[in-house]
Order: structure tokens, then sequence, then C-alpha cells
């Protein structure tokens, strides 16, 4: 999301004024924003127009993927380190089972 230097300076502007303002909704942020954008002044113009664009655009991005990433990182566990310490004891077993069976059925 690029931003101009005037856009950032009316932002910082609006931010500082939304205080002004008595807001209906203020528990909700999608509602919030939307009665942010929706709102107009006696003149009938918006003052808090970039505020609330610029709102919105980051209310859309996407949301961290820290839960994706700890599904991915349970099933690497799963299938990498449990399941090598599985086939090596395993092998393990196998070989002890194998020298076992020589040794008591003289193969």
């Amino acid at each position: 999301m690029q931003l101009e230097n005037d856009q950032i300076g009316k932002i910082e502007v609006q931010w500082k004024n939304i205080l002004n303002v008595k807001w209906i909704e203020h528990t909700n942020t999608q509602k919030f924003w939307s009665e942010v954008s929706n709102y107009r002044d006696a003149s009938g113009s918006n003052l808090f127009s970039e505020l609330s664009e610029f709102a919105t655009r980051l209310l859309v991005l996407p949301w961290s993927n820290a839960e994706v990433e700890r599904l991915f990182s349970q099933m690497n566990l799963a299938k990498t380190k449990i399941r090598n310490l599985a086939i090596r004891f395993t092998s393990y077993n196998k070989s002890r089972i194998t020298e076992t069976h020589k040794m008591l059925f003289g193969l």
C-alpha cells in the first residue's frame, strides 16, 4: 500500500480529529469504520474520507498465517522427527529379533 506524503499528512490530521465526533458504533470494527466512511458534516463533506479508506484497506489485508504455520509445524513434527524415531526404533527391533531368531534356531 503506497501512500503519498500529503495523504499521510491528511490521515494523521483526521486521526487526531476522530475523537471530536461522538460515534454511535464503537465496539464493532467493521461497523465503526463503515460509520466513519458514511459520516457527513453540516456541509455534506466527509472529514475522515482518507482515514476511513486507509482503515478499510488495512482491514481487508489477510490475517496472520500463524495458525497455518503452526499446523504445518505440527504436521512436520509428526511426519519427520517422530516418524524417523519410529523407523529407527523399528529397524533396531527388527535387527534384534533377527539376531535372536538366528541364535535360537541356528539360521
